[in-house]
């Protein structure tokens, strides 16, 4: 796995992020996990962000 804090991350495009910007409600994805990795019960937190690491059921 990448860091947290690797500057590739921008580059990852999903639902709602592409180019390294995203819509106003779409979650930047290192934030979020690190987020989890705090408390990875948040099972809210990671509902929310499931769909866009897996659109439509793609991966």
């Amino acid at each position: 796995m990448i860091s947290l804090d690797d500057p590739r991350w921008p580059a990852l495009d999903h639902r709602g992020w592409s180019e390294g910007r995203g819509a106003p409600d779409a979650p930047f994805v290192p934030d979020e996990l690190r987020q989890l990795r705090a408390d990875p019960t948040d099972g809210g937190r990671f509902s929310d962000l499931w769909p866009y690491l897996c659109s439509e059921g793609t991966a």
